[in-house]
């Protein structure tokens, strides 16, 4: 009869238009194409975002209507970059307020250094798609929960210094393929109602740094887990996938 089949029709349209409000509203996924949060989130990682971490964000929206929540230090969050159309994931070391400097590549807070810890087992540093040869391996402590970073070891950052004196000295803008924390020596504070991120592979990420502050009503959430990740194979029309990153936790 016809109103079965209306029903079974509206049934199905309802079911699909929740499956798009969850989606859009509360938790979506996304697929991680670069490197730059490193080690943390590694090429091929994809991962849970709870959209619903900081306020509520209607489908096609670029800003929160509700919000109930701001991003913390340490928060991995995802967010449109703001001179673009791409999603990106970083992670919040700055709030509003905070003053943001680096000291012979060591990040400080408000003037006080972030404690960094070198780690010589460098196992986390495999299978990451791209080589990790010039990085050393800290895990940080004190910005959220303690986590991994990446930053140029000491002959590879001099050679990047030597490009950003030379870029300074012709007046032009910091470029992230030349860029060396090392060499950092600008102080950045954050204004209201904005946050300072950056990626986790310190020397390998166009963040805040380069392009300025992202507005806190405009991310979309705030990265929980991931789901599974599959290692970058050129040709290969089957993914191979990591089998330690089944619902890792993100941190």
């Amino acid at each position: 009869m016809w109103w079965k089949k209306t029903k079974v029709f509206l049934d199905s349209f309802y079911t699909l238009a929740a499956l798009i409000l969850i989606r859009f509203m509360v938790i979506n996924w996304y697929v991680i194409p670069t490197g730059s949060m490193m080690p943390t989130i590694k090429k091929g990682d994809h991962i849970f975002c709870n959209k619903l971490a900081y306020g509520l964000m209607f489908p096609f929206m670029e800003t929160q209507t509700f919000t109930w929540d701001t991003p913390k230090r340490g928060d991995i969050v995802i967010f449109q970059y703001p001179k673009g159309s791409e999603v990106y994931v970083k992670r919040v070391v700055g709030i509003e307020g905070d003053k943001v400097s680096f000291r012979e590549g060591v990040l400080h807070i408000n003037n006080k250094p972030i404690e960094e810890i070198e780690i010589l087992d460098r196992k986390i540093l495999e299978d990451m798609g791209e080589s990790a040869d010039d990085k050393t391996l800290y895990e940080e402590k004190g910005l959220g929960p303690d986590h991994y970073i990446m930053r140029l070891k000491h002959d590879s950052a001099i050679r990047r210094i030597t490009l950003q004196l030379a870029d300074r000295m012709r007046g032009l803008p910091s470029n992230p393929s030349v860029y060396s924390t090392e060499g950092d020596v600008e102080e950045r504070i954050v204004p209201p109602g904005k946050i300072f991120v950056m990626g986790d592979n310190r020397d390998g990420s166009n963040d805040s740094r380069f392009w300025g502050f992202v507005e806190s009503k405009k991310v979309y959430g705030r990265a929980l887990s991931i789901f599974f990740s599959t290692i970058p194979q050129p040709g290969l029309s089957l993914p191979q996938f990591r089998g330690d990153r089944w619902f890792k936790a993100l941190q």
